[in-house]
């Protein structure tokens, strides 16, 4: 899989001391310094990833922005589909193009993790403002059709 260097390094930093050689890059580490076999629990990972995003400015991100991210960082080094697909375990070529979407297309290279996690970060508060609009809009509506039929009603027996 295509990865830039830098994280390259940073997994073979913890990979190698850790003696992990398959399976599971991401484990538990006990109070001994014992590295366990299971993965991270789904809690551990959104605990952590609240730290660091917090700690470099960046309050919001979720895990699936990170995937999403990793993604569009394969898209962007040329990964083909069939690849970015079977990373993310998608069913379809058609769910996979779905998901990338075009962002990836205006993504620095250079800047490309902080960039796309950006992206994604706006793109859902963009969604989540979107559809908090919608629904104010619907309530509007709502309040209006109720007031004129009780307008109406008024003078029916």
């Amino acid at each position: 899989m295509p990865m830039p260097t830098w994280v390259k390094v940073a997994v073979d930093a913890w990979t190698g001391p850790a003696g992990v050689a398959d399976g599971y890059v991401f484990r538990s580490v006990s109070r001994a310094d014992r590295v366990g076999s299971e993965r991270l629990g789904e809690k551990v990972v959104w605990q952590m990833l609240g730290q660091y995003a917090a700690a470099v400015g960046v309050p919001g991100i979720a895990p699936h922005d990170l995937r999403r991210t990793c993604a569009k960082l394969c898209r962007a080094a040329g990964g083909e589909l069939e690849q970015i697909q079977l990373l993310l375990g998608r069913a379809s070529v058609q769910t996979t193009e779905r998901y990338l979407g075009n962002e990836y297309v205006r993504v620095c290279r250079q800047d490309a993790p902080a960039t796309v996690a950006l992206l994604d970060v706006r793109e859902r508060e963009r969604r989540n403002l979107a559809s908090a609009e919608a629904a104010t809009e619907k309530d509007s509506k709502d309040r209006a059709v109720a007031q004129s039929s009780h307008c109406c009603d008024v003078g029916r027996v």
